[in-house]
């Protein structure tokens, strides 16, 4: 777990893989926490994304990692958000100021901040979204499926997703930027 650690924050593309119970999710959580912790110390803006199939996968890493942010780190520009489908109803496990809900036709005024605070590559952002929430977000007003809108993607679960829906999420890379994809054989 430190190797996949060190080198999902030391290269471009790490695969982190292994069977069920070997500690992914609880790695990829120490990833998050890396990365902020490394861009709050060099203060420089970070746009991550956390990805996975489904919002219960997604919140494996995400819940947890955004608990920690909060108790470790006091950082005058950094912002967690978990964008939801406005067709899923809110879950009540999770906080209201994390909840974003995105309705693609119509999105809020609180998802286009959202959009332009990833575009302009302000402060410290950490999103989590399943692979169509993050294709929803690059697309509100009208705008391309196609967008430099983070720096560093983690893909959960990664085997139980297919390359069609691995693609809504990759769209949104920034040049330059970091992927650590994990998932089980």
């Amino acid at each position: 777990q430190w190797e996949a650690w060190e080198a999902a924050l030391s290269r471009r593309l790490q695969i982190i893989w292994g069977p069920p119970g070997t500690g992914k999710s609880r790695t990829l959580t120490a990833v998050v926490m890396g990365a902020v912790a490394d861009a709050v110390s060099r203060k420089a803006p970070l746009r991550m994304l956390v990805c996975a199939p489904t919002y219960n996968a997604m919140d494996n890493v995400l819940l947890d990692a955004v608990s920690y942010i909060g108790q470790m780190f006091k950082h005058p520009d950094l912002k967690c958000v978990r964008v939801r489908s406005s067709y899923r109803p809110y879950d009540g496990n999770i906080p209201r100021g994390l909840d974003l809900e995105l309705n693609k036709p119509n999105p809020s005024p609180q998802v286009l901040q959202l959009y332009h605070r990833l575009m302009e590559g302000q402060g410290i952002t950490v999103v989590g979204a399943t692979p169509e929430q993050v294709h929803n977000l690059l697309m509100a007003g009208n705008n391309k499926p196609c967008q430099e809108a983070f720096d560093f993607i983690i893909l959960d679960e990664a085997s139980q997703v297919d390359v069609g829906h691995a693609i809504l999420a990759f769209a949104s890379l920034a040049e330059g930027g970091t992927v650590v994809v994990a998932g089980d054989p």
